[in-house]
């Protein structure tokens, strides 16, 4: 499930070709108050980012308790500990997200474990009292 872009539908018929019994949507933009729904039908989320700052959707997987497999661009690893609140593939390695997304659907134990973990990271470090209180330290420290 996800949207993807125009210039990935052909990698997405490809992966669809190559995993038949996966089911996979191709959904439009959805309203922020349905998202945790969606979010809730995923047995993996993927986040195959080239560039990226911190996304939304990494931290809102996460609040939901998804197991969640991204690749480390921009601040992905600032939130994503690769083995302990999900996994890292590099950049562009079609073959390492492939192969991580199926270890994960095979695996319901390590995927209940790193969603769990997952969603503590976001309550401890991406709260809006904790961002606040950081944006004023950095003030007060300049």
């Amino acid at each position: 499930m996800g949207g993807a872009r125009a210039d990935s539908k052909d990698t997405l018929k490809v992966f669809r070709k190559q995993h038949p019994h996966l089911s996979i949507h191709d959904v439009p933009y959805d309203t922020p108050k349905d998202m945790p729904a969606w979010y809730n039908l995923l047995d993996v989320l993927a986040l195959p980012s080239l560039r990226e700052g911190l996304p939304n959707a990494l931290l809102e997987g996460m609040a939901c308790g998804r197991a969640i497999v991204a690749t480390p661009a921009g601040g992905i690893p600032d939130a994503l500990r690769d083995g302990q609140n999900g996994r890292l593939v590099p950049i562009g390695d079609a073959h390492a997200l492939a192969g991580a997304i199926l270890a994960l659907l095979a695996d319901p134990a390590e995927r209940a474990r790193l969603g769990s973990a997952a969603r503590e990271t976001v309550l401890a470090e991406f709260t809006p009292e904790r961002e606040v209180a950081l944006n004023l330290e950095t003030y007060q420290r300049l």
